[in-house]
């Protein structure tokens, strides 16, 4: 009697391993596909490519931008007319950000946030010492 109710014992507590690990590949399966479908969440883009364009009547000018991460970096004195692309793509939310300003009397200018290829957001400024700027996030239209 003994050995049969070890038995039961032991095959008690295997189909209780074995539901529980049913259930967490249940879960998983069900989780994958909440996430597959967008209803709570998404899976991390693969990114956006991301450019600055800044033209001028100028010849020079100071620039201030975010990179891909959001980290911010100011040029002085720069070159028009100036580029540039981000070498790594810019994840959903990362703050997008470009002014330039003139440093002379008068001046048009204008920056530029390329996101993916097509203008996402431009500003154009026309005046003395003037300052131009755009700014959004990573993903948004």
């Amino acid at each position: 009697m003994n050995s049969v109710w070890r038995r039961l014992k032991y095959s008690s507590r295997l189909s209780k391993i074995i539901m529980l690990l049913a259930g967490l590949v249940i879960l998983s399966l069900v989780w994958e596909l909440i996430l597959g479908l967008g209803l709570i969440g998404s899976r991390s883009s693969e990114g956006h490519s991301i450019e600055y364009i800044v033209t001028s009547t100028a010849n020079k000018v100071s620039v201030t931008y975010t990179n891909e991460k959001g980290w911010t970096y100011q040029k002085e004195n720069v070159t028009l007319p100036w580029r540039w692309k981000s070498p790594a793509k810019a994840q959903d939310g990362t703050t997008l950000y470009i002014s330039a300003e003139i440093n002379q009397p008068e001046g048009l200018i204008e920056v530029e946030i390329r996101q993916d290829g097509k203008t996402f957001k431009k500003d154009r400024r026309f005046g003395p010492f003037v300052v131009a700027t755009a700014r959004g996030y990573a993903g948004d239209k």
